[in-house]
């Protein structure tokens, strides 16, 4: 493990990973935070090494004082999960040089979104290759790794959510290191796709499509399908939609992915407002499917334009049943300000669906800053300081028995238990005569006769 200023997310993967490896070392790159101290205290072997904007070759520098036979590369923002027994019992009867591992990536405001099975585990003489983006070779060859998958383990990765984008400042970083590659080796297709690539994650669309578009002017090889993917991704954020259709034309036209094709239309469909259009394609998609280059794609990952299309649509019911199923996984597909919208306004909802565990998380994922009580699309979100729990909401779209007005007999607007409510949403109760008014006002019991509830 590679890291730099780490402190926030290194003690839970580095408590996920215990069980999976037998010596664990972090080498670091000139953190100034806490990450070393974390590092120690959980038992890793630290290395106080340097940076010299280049990943592969900080990666080979780790893994020279690992003493294993099998080394396993995992991220400071990344999880483990799985089964450790099971996984030693198969890197103990396999005779390859590499295996590949199940990686979810969770991206925008910490929903699940393109997955890949990605090499992570092999054999001590495997050496990485790359600047930016860097992949697993013989280190004797120099040919690329590959494998089968292991089904015993998988990784959750947040390194893309809109929180760890923000602070690691990922996107001009990669920026400039797929610059200093692309300089490295000329005009390798590799190297240029991931300066594109990272052009459109810093937010610069228009200098990722001007690549894109020189690329595909030349002989780019396997590299084409990639290229038109981000053409595409590119010119639907700059709102350039005729440019997004040729190149979904082309990209059909070549034999490329269909799924990646109706992906990448059915976003096309919904930022042109056609919502109809995006719900037919997406109606079809797989829940899950593989392509030739190890990405896994699914309906999931189009939670977010199923979601706000079916409320565009008029069926905002079916939005709301969909937007509480990604919460209850933790996962908030579109802002927080979209589902407060979809669930009439009440912000608090998200807390009632969202496991307790993931609410802090899912909050600063969806927008640095918000996961305080002083920000006001959050603050329904959090308990009262009195009580310790986060509010249990009985929601419209959710089986249970609806909270019901006292003074009227009416499912309330807020349909949220009103002491177990913050003081912003009190205030919006259904009606000054309702009983749940009145009750939002009394001061809870405590059997302790404190002011707190430890």
């Amino acid at each position: 493990m590679i890291v730099k200023d780490e402190e926030d997310v290194l003690a839970a993967a580095l408590t996920a990973l215990r069980d999976f490896a037998d010596e664990i070392v972090v080498y670091d790159t000139g953190s100034t935070d806490r990450t070393v101290e974390i590092a120690r205290a959980h038992g890793a072997r630290v290395v106080e090494g340097y940076w010299n904007d280049h990943f592969a070759e900080a990666r080979n520098r780790s893994i020279a004082h690992c003493r294993g036979e099998w080394i396993f590369v995992v991220d400071a923002d990344e999880i483990v999960t799985g089964d450790p027994a099971a996984l030693r019992a198969e890197l103990a009867a396999g005779t390859g040089m590499g295996r590949l591992v199940y990686v979810q990536d969770l991206e925008g405001h910490g929903h699940e979104g393109r997955s890949v099975l990605s090499v992570r585990f092999f054999r001590r003489y495997g050496r990485y290759d790359g600047r930016l983006h860097e992949q697993v070779v013989d280190g004797i060859t120099g040919d690329l790794v590959a494998g089968t998958a292991l089904p015993a383990v998988e990784l959750v990765h947040g390194g893309y959510t809109n929180a760890r984008m923000l602070a690691k400042d990922k996107g001009n970083r990669n920026v400039r290191l797929a610059g200093l590659a692309v300089d490295d080796e000329g005009d390798d297709p590799g190297a240029v796709v991931h300066l594109a690539r990272s052009h459109a994650l810093a937010g610069d669309v228009d200098a990722a499509i001007a690549v894109c578009e020189r690329a595909l002017g030349t002989s780019v090889g396997r590299y084409r399908q990639t290229f038109q993917e981000v053409l595409i991704q590119a010119a639907i954020a700059a709102g350039r939609f005729d440019t997004a259709e040729a190149a979904l034309d082309e990209l059909r036209r070549d034999g490329g992915n269909p799924l990646l094709a109706d992906d990448l239309t059915a976003r096309l469909r919904f930022n042109q407002r056609d919502y109809a259009g995006a719900l037919d394609i997406i109606a079809v998609f797989p829940e899950s499917a593989t392509d030739g280059r190890l990405s896994i794609m699914g309906r999931r990952q189009l939670a977010s334009v199923e979601i706000l299309s079916l409320f565009q649509v008029g069926r905002q019911e079916d939005a709301a049943r969909l937007l509480s199923e990604c919460l209850a996984l933790g996962e908030l597909p579109i802002s927080l300000r979209e589902a407060a919208l979809i669930f009439d306004g009440d912000a608090a909802m998200i807390a009632g669906l969202v496991p307790r565990k993931s609410l802090r998380g899912l909050l600063l994922a969806a927008r640095p800053g918000c996961a305080s009580t002083g920000s006001p699309t959050a603050a329904p979100c959090w308990p009262s300081p009195r009580r310790r729990s986060a509010p249990r909401a009985s929601g419209r779209w959710r089986p249970r028995s609806p909270w019901r007005c006292t003074a009227t007999s009416a499912r309330c607007r807020c349909w949220i238990r009103p002491w177990r409510r913050s003081p912003t949403t009190r205030r919006r109760c259904c009606s000054t005569r309702c009983g749940c008014s009145r009750r939002a006002s009394r001061r809870p019991w405590n059997p302790r006769g404190s002011d707190s509830i430890p």
